[in-house]
């Protein structure tokens, strides 16, 4: 009882907060994706924390910081492309950072220092742009659509996945994910994007449907990779910073492989 207290309460202030930097504003929705990109990053690079290979925590975080303000900037049009063309070297700086510590590392620590990069904060950078994708300017429906779509396929597949799973779709990585779930889950996004086609006009109703399909199916990747991840370190959870429910790469797994397909989609759809 005191447990399913505890996770009410952390998903009652998690929702209070996610939607309400979304609803004030570019700058606290900025502000969110950053606070996003930073807790992901640094559970990322907890798991290796006491490997024989560590990654370069500090060098990680300034890169990582580094490109997500030349996107910011860039979404704000407080910059232009030339800034961010800045990009490159900066991804170049970091191999050339390991000639000075050549002695302390190795190309193990820089490879996973890099993937916490890919990982964590190129998905968060491109989630960023999408809320400025349509009109070139903010917009909350674009936002709260695909994060509703991950939202209501995880209750689905909970639901279905409990009434009728029997079926797993990888049983060695995440043996409670099944083909019912998956479908149920699936279905109850594509239900909910065509009710969202009525009130959000930004795209048309089939539109937001193949939308929440591609968030379906790219989210449920990302939570098997991060499964993938937790199963091969024998831990449970990623983090304790959500009590009852985990690490925050626990609750944006789906979110993070999502994001570079929501952005592709909607490029092609205004192209």
């Amino acid at each position: 009882m005191q447990n399913l207290i505890q996770r009410s309460l952390t998903a009652t202030i998690f929702v209070i907060v996610f939607l309400g930097s979304i609803l004030l504003g570019k700058i606290t929705f900025i502000l969110l994706c950053y606070a996003i990109m930073v807790g992901c990053l640094w559970e990322f690079y907890d798991f290796y924390r006491e490997s024989e290979h560590p990654p370069r925590i500090i060098r990680g975080f300034l890169m990582g910081t580094a490109i997500f303000l030349l996107t910011a900037f860039l979404a704000l049009h407080l910059s232009h492309l030339l800034l961010f063309s800045f990009l490159a070297p900066i991804f170049f700086l970091f191999p050339i950072s390991t000639l000075i510590y050549n002695k302390k590392e190795s190309l193990i620590s820089s490879a996973l220092t890099l993937m916490g990069i890919f990982y964590c904060v190129i998905p968060v950078c491109f989630f960023l742009w999408v809320g400025f994708m349509i009109g070139n300017k903010y917009n909350i429906h674009i936002i709260l659509g695909p994060v509703f779509f991950i939202w209501f396929n995880d209750t689905g597949a909970y639901v279905f996945g409990n009434l009728l799973g029997k079926n797993t779709m990888m049983e060695k990585i995440s043996p409670g994910k099944t083909w019912e779930g998956f479908i149920g889950g699936a279905l109850s996004a594509i239900l909910l994007a065509w009710f969202l086609s009525k009130y959000f006009h930004e795209l048309n109703s089939i539109q937001w449907m193949v939308l929440a399909l591609i968030v379906v199916i790219s989210g449920t990747l990302g939570d098997l990779v991060e499964s993938l991840y937790k199963r091969e370190l024998k831990i449970k959870d990623s983090g304790k910073f959500f009590p009852g429910h985990g690490g925050v790469l626990d609750r944006f797994d789906s979110f993070l492989m999502s994001a570079p397909f929501i952005y592709f989609f909607l490029t092609l759809i205004q192209k």
